[in-house]
């Protein structure tokens, strides 16, 4: 794991070195710079894998023609490099790095459909004198870019590119507006003005003309629906993949170990990791103190580290230790990530690192593929009853209109909503976005605020209008999976799955971990983010994945572990380590909220008389959902820090 940062169109080695240096923590191990050909890019290294002088970047072919910079792993690595060899290419390192300019060569920009991992890269071809950025099929690894005249910045993290000098540091309030909604911004957006993000399954090229080329290379909407209806087919190469997924992750040449949570998850890998390391794993658990079990997993954690003798670290944050360490993670936050659990993550990179481990195995993603939330259940159940409804609809206002005058009125009164109710979100629980008569969108666990919420507190100018391409809707419709050869009920539930896949674990939880794993220098790998293991899991038809009669979820990762793991571990009801939002042991919450709502820049994007509530009436503050809450304050602590160059004191 590293981090790159470059500038197109200008030769400047000490501007290269600011932005570099803005990003040390992503390679404390190693730097490298290449300046020319109108062109200055660098590296920051976290070495891994090959820890000589080989790996060092950017990387060269043979003759010097091509180069890359790049961020992440690419787990066939190996596989690929035979390919190579057997066409004739000399490699010079066992990195992975090495395998990305061989394979342009053999391939062009084609061979990034070839690679499993998780990656960012910039690549030049001096001949061409073309720039090609790159980021992973699922977005596990960021990239940034902003054109300011004729200069193309580009860069890992955002902060890279604000302290350059050349971008301005400017709230885009359209970026506002989608972090409300979904807790960070989706691609290509970003809450800053100029800024933009490439989308995952993408690359970029630019020419020495500045001329900027975006494709496509990889969707799970292209994924084809398996009607493999034999469970017992499905769990043994279900195990398989899992199974290689983990093996292929586990090649480094520093010591790792899991964030262990005592959840099915994480215990997965550690039991897997078990079986394929000779020596103890390490793990790393972490509780909050006097919030209750919801906020503290360590008695989970302790099981499987009994059961699987593990080397176990474990952290306990005592309440009066908070308001120091989210004052110390605020201070480096320099994008809109709004999760609660951000300081868990990042205080366990700290152990970790403190331990000597730099590679870390992280469950996400797990839920998602496997389903094992039980909103799953709960969303199905709605749609039932909201389809049912939607065909009553059609029914009843046909046959009123049909014979009374005054059909639209006598439908009124017998459903008793408004004619208009197709236009409205349930937030609630398992929330779904009716649009039109014909749309079905689901949004689970990516909605903050809804649009009529946004509408209350946000000013006007800040909400594009419902025909506006970048309104909610269409952003949603455009992002939504056309599920052929599905029932509507598989076809509702595939769309929600597929939206996860494109907005909330991209842009929110893999950012999270990303992010705050970096800042400590930890690599981060996700073992459910395998290319083969994910494929295979999302082609899967709704029935097989969960076992919906008895409220089963994650039933298929349940069997393939059922040998594996402690009756407890697989029974356990999930919960999900969050941190609490009020920190009302910790903080004067209160307080804190009457401060930072009173501030004057936030007029120019939220509406004065929320605010003033907010600030002046006591009971509407208390009442006001805590999350969202949290939504605001994390956008008045960015503000500071990055526009107004305060630095937070809580």
């Amino acid at each position: 794991m590293c981090g790159i940062a470059g500038i197109y169109g200008l030769e400047d080695k000490l501007l290269l070195k600011k932005m570099l240096k803005c990003i040390k923590y992503r390679g404390p191990d190693d730097q490298g710079l290449y300046i020319g050909d109108n062109l200055s890019i660098g590296h920051v290294r976290l070495s891994i894998i090959d820890l000589t002088e080989a790996g060092r970047n950017p990387l060269f072919n043979e003759d010097g023609s091509i180069f890359v910079a790049f961020n992440g792993e690419i787990y066939n690595f190996r596989d690929l490099r035979d390919e190579l060899m057997k066409m004739g290419h000399k490699f010079q390192s066992r990195t992975d790095t090495e395998v990305i300019v061989h394979a342009y060569e053999e391939w062009g920009m084609d061979c990034v459909k070839k690679f499993n991992g998780m990656f960012a890269f910039a690549l030049f071809d001096i001949n061409k004198k073309k720039l090609y950025l790159c980021r992973d099929q699922f977005g596990i690894k960021p990239l940034f870019y902003s054109t300011q005249g004729e200069l193309f910045f580009f860069a890992s993290d955002i902060k890279a590119l604000i302290e350059s000098g050349y971008i301005k540091s400017e709230i885009n309030k359209l970026g506002l507006y989608y972090c409300l909604s979904f807790f960070s911004t989706p691609s290509p957006y970003t809450i800053y003005k100029g800024i933009k993000k490439l989308p995952p399954g993408y690359y970029l090229e630019i020419d020495f003309k500045k001329k900027i080329k975006i494709t496509k290379y990889y969707d799970i909407n292209d994924l084809p629906n398996n009607f493999q209806y034999d469970f017992d087919l499905i769990v043994k190469k279900g195990e398989l993949l899992l199974r290689e997924s983990i093996d292929r992750m586990r090649y480094s040449d520093v010591p790792q170990g899991v964030f262990l949570s005592g959840g099915i998850d994480s215990s997965t890998i550690v039991a897997l990791l078990d079986e394929m390391e000779s020596q103890p794993i390490e793990t790393f658990s972490i509780g909050i103190e006097g919030y209750g079990e919801q906020y503290n997993e360590l008695k989970w954690a302790q099981i499987i580290h009994e059961e699987f003798n593990t080397n176990h670290h474990e952290y306990f944050i005592r309440p009066d230790e908070l308001p120091n360490l989210l004052q110390e993670y605020l201070n480096q936050q320099y994008d809109f990530i709004a999760d609660p659990a951000n300081i868990l993550t990042y205080q366990l990179s700290k152990e970790a690192i403190r331990n000597k481990v730099k590679v870390v195995h992280v469950g996400e993603g797990a839920d998602e593929i496997y389903c094992g939330y039980q909103v799953y259940f709960k969303i199905l159940n709605s749609f039932t009853k909201q389809y049912l409804y939607f065909k009553l609809h059609h029914i009843l206002k046909s046959a009123i209109n049909l014979y009374l005058k005054s059909g639209i009125d006598l439908f009124k009164k017998i459903i008793g909503r408004k004619s208009n109710y197709l236009n409205f979100i349930y937030t609630k629980t398992g929330t779904l976005e009716r649009l039109n008569e014909d749309t079905l969108i689901p949004v689970r666990g990516i909605m903050g605020f809804s649009e009529v919420d946004k509408e209350n507190i946000l000013r006007q100018e800040g909400i594009p209008s419902k025909n506006s391409i970048y309104h909610i809707y269409n952003i949603l419709k455009q992002l939504n999976r056309n599920s052929k050869g599905l029932s509507a009920k598989e076809s509702h539930f595939q769309d929600m799955r597929y939206l996860e896949f494109k907005l909330r674990l991209p842009e929110l939880i893999l950012m999270r971990v990303d992010f705050n794993t970096m800042l400590s220098s930890i690599e981060a790998r996700v073992p459910f983010f395998d290319k083969h293991l994910l494929e295979f899991n999302l082609s899967l038809c709704p029935p097989i994945k969960i076992h919906y009669n008895d409220k089963i979820s994650k039933y298929i990762l349940k069997k393939i572990m059922k040998d594996k793991l402690p009756k407890e571990t697989l029974n356990r009801k999930k919960i999900g380590l969050t941190t609490p939002v009020s920190w009302k042991k910790s903080l004067d919450f209160s307080h804190l909220i009457e401060s930072e709502f009173s501030r004057s820049y936030l007029k120019k994007y939220f509406r004065e008389d929320f605010l003033e509530k907010i600030v002046k009436n006591r009971s509407y503050r208390m009442n006001f959902p805590q999350l969202k809450i949290w939504q605001i304050l994390n956008f008045c602590f960015l503000y500071r820090k990055v526009i107004l160059k305060e630095k937070i004191i809580l």
